[in-house]
């Protein structure tokens, strides 16, 4: 079940986006409408997942592990304050998943 998270006074509202890529090559904004602003994310690769996959800015490249964070299936990366339509993805095995876990 789940809850919602205080912040500050305020009550957060909990989200979960599910993004997948269809192509191997180049970096595949997550799906939210733009300036989604979340209080706190939680970006996690699925254990289902068979590879690495890439987070970062639209220049994110799997192949160049200094464009963006790696993480491994079933690794997570916790963020603050972040505008979830700036992220992107990329993966070097097509059809990879993240799951996103936001609150607004």
């Amino acid at each position: 079940t789940l809850t919602y998270r205080t912040y500050g006074d305020a009550v957060l509202t909990p989200n979960i986006l599910t993004a997948s890529t269809t192509v191997a090559a180049g970096a595949v904004q997550l799906t939210v409408t733009a300036n989604t602003i979340a209080k706190t994310a939680v970006l996690q690769a699925p254990f289902a997942n068979t590879a690495n996959i890439q987070i970062g800015g639209a220049t994110v490249d799997a192949a160049v592990e200094t464009t963006g964070i790696v993480l491994a299936p079933g690794n997570s990366l916790s963020l603050e304050n972040v505008d979830l339509s700036t992220l992107y993805m990329d993966v070097l095995v097509n059809g990879e998943d993240i799951t996103v876990l936001y609150f607004t």
